[in-house]
């Protein structure tokens, strides 16, 4: 993982490691719950609600 020097790269992190590194990228994972939290967007609350964080937090 690269430094964090900044909103943005704080924001970019978190965004790696829920595409990349998350359960919600799992493979072969198909059961009703993540095909509901994928559908849904579970990752895109997060990374909202990461944002504001780091908003707040500056």
């Amino acid at each position: 993982m690269k430094p964090v020097s900044g909103a943005a790269s704080a924001y970019t992190a978190v965004c790696d490691w829920i595409d990349d590194k998350s359960e919600a990228c799992e493979r072969g994972d198909f059961t009703e719950d993540r095909d509901e939290r994928l559908a849904l967007g579970a990752g895109n609350k997060y990374k909202q609600r990461a944002w504001r964080w780091i908003v707040d937090n500056i």
